[in-house]
């Protein structure tokens, strides 16, 4: 009961004459004293009250056009749904701050992601992408980025751009070869890079 008392309280908190605050991203205090929602049903009648979403047992090739309409949204988990391809106008959810997309099916990201200004974590581990969008160097916030387990074996030119923002950057479970490693040292020198193993293979990845 008092969970959920805290939870309406936040919500009217956020709401000013019945219109959300959208000027800028809540905080991570308060975000994370948001409730969160975990199906579509549950967000369906009021999706500009969703800051926080969750999907649960959700299966599908892309995020439904309800999750799209969470104009809100700051947070996003998505993980184990059998994604094929992030909708190309996930830049629909402007103020979102957090992406997580593992176990996933990607092979891609659409360049619109780039366009998401106040993302700071984007989780796409155990998925299966080959690159990140060229204009990475655009996500100015972005602070961490969780790929491991992808065949991801170099990173756009761009990612240096990030060089001095991007705190984390977790590549284990990918068989790199030791140029690519000091490579992508090269591109992120103040960046805290995990990898677990070196490939010593010349012609092809076993």
């Amino acid at each position: 009961m008092k969970k959920k008392f805290a939870s309406i309280l936040i919500l009217n908190l956020l709401l000013i004459n019945g219109s959300p605050l959208d000027a800028q991203p809540l905080s991570r205090e308060a975000l994370s004293a948001c409730p969160i929602f975990t199906s579509i049903k549950d967000i369906e009648q009021n999706p500009e009250q969703v800051y926080r979403l969750h999907l649960k047992r959700f299966r599908g090739d892309s995020l439904p056009e309800q999750v799209l309409r969470c104009s809100h949204l700051q947070e996003l988990t998505v993980k184990h749904a059998r994604l094929q391809v992030l909708n190309h106008d996930i830049d629909r959810l402007s103020f979102l701050q957090y992406i997580n997309l593992e176990h996933n099916y990607l092979v891609q990201l659409p360049v619109s992601v780039c366009h998401l200004k106040y993302l700071k974590t984007l989780i796409i581990s155990r998925n299966m992408l080959s690159s990140l969008p060229d204009d990475i160097g655009e996500m100015i916030a972005l602070e961490t980025i969780e790929a491991w387990d992808n065949p991801l074996y170099q990173l756009p030119d761009a990612i240096s751009l990030l060089s001095t923002s991007l705190q984390l950057i977790d590549l284990r479970q990918i068989g790199f070869r030791k140029s690519e490693i000091e490579r992508i040292e090269q591109q992120l020198p103040h960046t805290q890079i995990l990898y677990s193993n070196i490939c010593e293979c010349k012609n092809g990845r076993e």
